[in-house]
């Protein structure tokens, strides 16, 4: 967030503010974010492993991927993968 502040030319503080009110979310909960965007994308397009996955979108530890995953999209990285695969094959939409 400091590399970003600077560019900016924000002290840290004042980008983080500046950021949540033109973003309605802080810098870590927006890059948390548009991992799990990636994340989904790459479980319902390949047939990676979810550790993969997980290192592909900058977690280094599976399970704690997997744990924040289920959090931000309300199901387990295997479980979205099933959903986004029956949606595929013309079973219910995912969520």
């Amino acid at each position: 967030m400091s590399e970003l502040a600077r560019r900016a030319q924000l002290s840290v503080s004042h980008f983080s503010a500046a950021f949540r009110r033109d973003t309605g979310v802080g810098v870590v909960e927006y890059v948390k974010r548009l991992r799990m965007a990636r994340a989904r994308f790459l479980l319902s397009a390949t047939d990676q492993p979810v550790a993969e996955i997980a290192t592909a979108v900058g977690y280094g530890d599976p399970f704690y991927f997997s744990r924040q995953f289920k959090k931000v999209v309300g199901q387990s990285p295997a479980q979205f993968r099933q959903a986004a695969r029956s949606t595929e094959a013309g079973g219910k939409p995912n969520q």
